[in-house]
């Protein structure tokens, strides 16, 4: 039997019952109704493309924003990062790398001891969506 991507990512073989049709979307095939179609194709794939292929990591950046909740004491309702610009992220995501290189430890000692790499991806992140949304109020 063929193998398809059901819709949480995992391969399972297809349905013996030669009605059932299969969506061919850019990501996935996943089985619907004799005789309709699902439509993937174009859609992100953001279980299958992001949160599966790097779970730990998002785990990380999480408890960069847990710290960062606490250290600056915010909500996480606010989005006050939003303010500010975008090279100011680039700026802290680079003396991210650079301390990680000069200290010789993943590990930042001195700012609660999350992970530097995760702080990088925490700044790339809000720096992207700054960008995003400004992209967005300019069209």
């Amino acid at each position: 039997m063929p193998l398809v991507t059901n819709n949480v990512g995992d391969a399972v073989e297809a349905p013996s019952d030669t009605e059932t049709q299969y969506s061919e979307g850019a990501q996935r095939a996943i089985p619907v109704a004799p005789g309709a179609l699902k439509h993937d194709a174009g859609k992100a794939p953001v279980y299958q493309g992001f949160l599966a292929y790097f779970p730990r990591a998002i785990m990380e950046v999480a408890q960069v924003s847990a710290f960062g909740k606490e250290k600056y004491n915010a909500e996480y309702s606010d989005k006050g990062f939003m303010q500010l610009a975008s090279e100011r992220y680039a700026d802290a995501g680079v003396r991210h790398l650079l301390d990680e290189v000069i200290e010789g430890t993943v590990i930042n000692k001195g700012d609660g001891g999350v992970r530097h790499d995760a702080q990088v991806a925490w700044d790339a992140l809000a720096r992207l969506e700054i960008r995003l949304k400004e992209e967005e109020e300019a069209n």
